[in-house]
């Protein structure tokens, strides 16, 4: 072997002796027949042992023979190990080819051991890898290490390979991390397959042991513990990873892994306190379920706290209603309710896992319906400490949704002022109108200024309200009314219903108007509709128009309703003024004076 070209002096000394006749011998020397005879021995002798001086001539022909016939050695023992590999990379290809035609197709597993167990195992959450099937993956890896042993095996060096050595360390780390994954197979076979056999899996724990066991033994001791902390490395990154994807996978009863239980029930012989029917009561109430299972220990002791007259009022979903065996999949119900285990609370969309005291689950209740509703105070308030920018409107107005108010109600702005006042049904359902009528000045040519004012959003110039000016206003738009409210703003989103638009006749006197209506979307705090619009009557005035009918649609618009009708008519007489100052800058209404007639008789309707 080439490894004993690095014995000490003494060694070879020692070797010399025992295997070498004495120097004075001259058949030893001389005779060509003896000297075939010790050529297997001196095979082992390194150079200078200096065991004969019959001249240069020998010196020089052992020298030869020694020097070449150890490389010739090592370069079969390489080639071997690599032979090796490539045969059992080859077993190795064929069962997980099998393996994953079988998964892929959903076909049933051929066991000669242990009956249905392979396919059970197979056929299980386990098998998959991030959704990807494993024994793909095991196909992957005895592919790559069988290709890259038989092109070492005749010298080729793929991949960028610099050197042959390069290439052992390769084939180790990747058999490490096949060594490193049939091992947590194995255990993961023990724990969550309990009884089960899969001869499968047990034939590729040997094929990938027996690959990094050759690996290790062809890199050589030396070279081994130069890199075992990069194998520590490898084989902890692929635990790691295995156990990332096993972890959001549902637990079964490990006792019950290779086991067919059919359904049944177990008696709660506990008697129901006050308290634990009240509080089941009460999670009855909000909709709170508890999840579980039949064969669940901890499921059961949770009823048993709960007591007979208790537990009947939960609402209780059982997980496995046919019985359980192994492969079977939970109800639809607790699949889609991502349970971790046994039993699982869900109050309020929040989980609670595990069997819990009811003083306890009672406190946890409180908190989550404090914490729903102060989520119910803010949910679908579009906020802003700054000035809103563009994509903050855009955010809100994809968010909105659709109206928050009835649809019956839709379009009902366009009618006239007398027919919302007389339309009991508003009143009925809780709307409020808020009704502004300005004269804004007279000619056609004012309202032709009026007219552009709203179509480039004029009304809500104002530095506390403003509307995106780029906004068209078509039926169907949707924009963002921004509010400033104290501190934050508010994004209010809304859609344009309706556009409507009399032109003037030919003769002098005839009325033209325009105007659009708009209704409010969710995220709104208030639902209801409102219209602008702008309208030259016969006598040749002009007067702007504002008409609303609305109630709170959110907590906060409730409780601050007064604060809002006040803020109402301060915008319509906001922007009224905006509407003047386009028409004539230096033209400003204050203080309503004669000509802003507010009509409040619906504000407050009678009882």
């Amino acid at each position: 072997m080439a490894s004993f070209t690095g014995l000490p002096a003494s060694q070879t000394q020692i070797l010399c002796r025992r295997s070498s006749p004495p120097i004075s011998s001259p058949a030893f020397v001389s005779s060509p027949l003896h000297f075939k005879k010790q050529a297997p021995v001196r095979r082992l002798l390194v150079l200078p042992l200096k065991c004969s001086s019959s001249g240069p001539s020998q010196d020089t022909e052992t020298e030869a023979e020694i020097t070449s016939t150890p490389s010739s050695v090592s370069l079969a023992s390489s080639n071997s190990t690599y032979n090796w590999r490539a045969g059992i990379g080859a077993v190795g290809i064929v069962e997980t080819a099998y393996l994953t035609y079988l998964k892929l197709s959903g076909s049933d597993a051929f066991c000669p051991l242990g009956g249905g167990s392979c396919g059970d195992v197979l056929n299980s959450d386990y098998a998959l890898i991030f959704g990807v099937p494993l024994p793909l993956l095991g196909l992957i890896a005895y592919g790559f290490v069988t290709t890259l042993s038989l092109q070492l095996s005749g010298k080729n060096l793929p991949l960028g390979i610099s050197s042959e050595k390069s290439g052992r360390l390769l084939l180790l780390g990747s058999t490490t991390s096949m060594a490193a994954a049939s091992a947590y197979f194995l255990y993961i076979l023990s724990t969550k397959f309990a009884g089960t056999s899969c001869s499968y899996c047990l034939m590729s724990a040997l094929l990938s042991f027996s690959l990094f066991f050759i690996s290790l033994k062809d890199v050589g001791l030396q070279e081994v513990q130069k890199v075992v902390g990069l194998q520590v490395c490898i084989a902890s990154l692929v635990v790691a990873t295995l156990s990332t994807s096993y972890s959001n996978l549902r637990s079964v009863p490990l006792s019950a892994a290779n086991n067919d239980l059919p359904y049944f029930t177990t008696e709660i012989r506990t008697k129901s306190s006050p308290f634990a029917i009240s509080l089941a009561r009460h999670l009855h109430s909000i909709g709170a379920k508890m999840y579980g299972a039949f064969w669940c220990s901890h499921c059961q002791e949770q009823k048993q706290m709960f007591g007979r007259e208790a537990a009947k009022l939960l609402d209780y979903v059982e997980c496995f209603p046919d019985g359980y065996k192994t492969g079977t999949n939970m109800i639809k119900a607790c699949a889609d309710a991502n349970l971790e285990g046994f039993p699982t609370w869900v109050i309020n969309g929040q989980v609670l896992s595990g069997d819990m005291e009811l003083e306890k689950l009672a406190e946890s209740t409180v908190l989550l319906q404090f914490g729903n509703f102060i989520a119910w105070i803010t949910e679908m308030v579009f906020l802003s400490w700054a000035r809103p920018s563009p994509e903050q409107q855009k955010s809100c107005i994809n968010k909105s949704g659709t109206f928050n108010y009835d649809t019956k109600y839709k379009g009902a702005t366009a009618k006239p002022v007398s027919c919302i006042k007389e339309d009991k049904e508003l009143s009925k359902d809780g709307y409020l109108i808020n009704h502004a009528r300005v004269l804004v000045g007279s000619g056609f040519e004012t309202y032709e200024k009026g007219k552009t004012a709203l179509q480039n959003w004029r009304h809500f110039g104002l530095d506390w309200a403003f509307v995106d000016p780029k906004t068209p206003i078509r039926n169907g738009e949707k924009f963002c009314v921004c509010l400033k409210e104290f501190l934050p703003w508010v994004m209010m989103p809304l859609q344009v219903v309706y556009v409507k638009e009399n032109t003037r006749a030919k003769t002098k006197k005839a009325a033209a108007s325009f105007g659009f209506g708009s209704g409010t979307l969710h995220g709104h705090l208030l639902a209801g509709e409102e219209r602008f619009s702008i309208e030259l009557d016969e006598n040749d005035q002009v007067w702007y128009e504002v008409l609303s009918f609305s109630k709170p649609a959110h907590f906060l618009s409730f409780i601050g309703y007064p604060y809002v009708q006040l803020r109402q008519k301060y915008f319509a007489h906001q922007s009224t003024n905006a509407v003047l100052k386009h028409n004539n800058p230096h033209q400003e209404l204050v203080y309503y004076q004669h000509i802003l007639l507010l009509d409040l008789s619906m504000l407050y309707p009678e009882s």
